[in-house]
């Protein structure tokens, strides 16, 4: 069978005697197979009318039918030719993961995900390694020196509790400050109710 149901048609209608026969368009409504023979019941688009038992040599494919018919086709291969594109660079990146020997996870605590990072000149330094032991810059204290700071920290508390207006002498003043605030006012480093 040539033509299958919703296919659009041309019917050669040769039925009148009188007239020339004409190439009519039509729609497919049912195929039906003889076991030697193909018959099809057609409607035709200009008319609104039926006609029943066509045979297939009276029916030829029509230009429109043609035309989706290329159009489907082409779909069609777009689509293969898509799909065996990422085919393809599905394989070639399965290709570099094995190529690239991936270093192996030593067990022990997971390692959070880094957060996306605002500033791109911070996401441009790698990330440093977690150091172990004490900050960068801190120095061991003697006792006789843990001892002498307490001493002064109690010296400042029992200052405080008692009013004085003295500041403390070993005050120690930061060099980006400005300088109403690292002069000696009288409100520096006196507690204000």
């Amino acid at each position: 069978a040539r033509f299958a149901e919703g296919d659009v048609v041309e019917v050669l209608y040769d039925e009148d005697e009188d007239a020339e026969p004409e190439w009519y368009e039509a729609t497919v409504l049912k195929k039906i197979e003889y076991q030697d023979d193909i018959r099809y019941n057609v409607h035709y688009h200009e008319d609104d009318a039926i006609q029943n038992d066509v045979r297939e040599e009276k029916i030829r494919p029509s230009a429109k039918m043609i035309k989706r018919k290329k159009q489907q086709e082409a779909q069609k291969k777009k689509k293969q030719q898509q799909q065996q594109q990422q085919q393809h660079q599905k394989e070639q990146e399965e290709k570099k993961k094995k190529a690239t020997p991936q270093k192996k996870k030593k067990a022990g605590r997971k390692k959070k995900a880094p957060e996306p990072e605002e500033d791109v000149e911070e996401a441009a330094t790698p990330p440093s390694k977690k150091k172990r032991g004490r900050p960068k810059g801190s120095k061991t204290k003697t006792k006789k020196a843990r001892r002498e700071e307490m001493e002064e920290e109690e010296v400042a508390v029992a200052m405080e509790e008692e009013g004085d207006d003295v500041p403390p002498t070993n005050l120690s003043l930061d060099e980006g400050d400005p300088p109403w605030r690292t002069t000696g006012h009288e409100y520096l480093s006196r507690k204000i109710q």
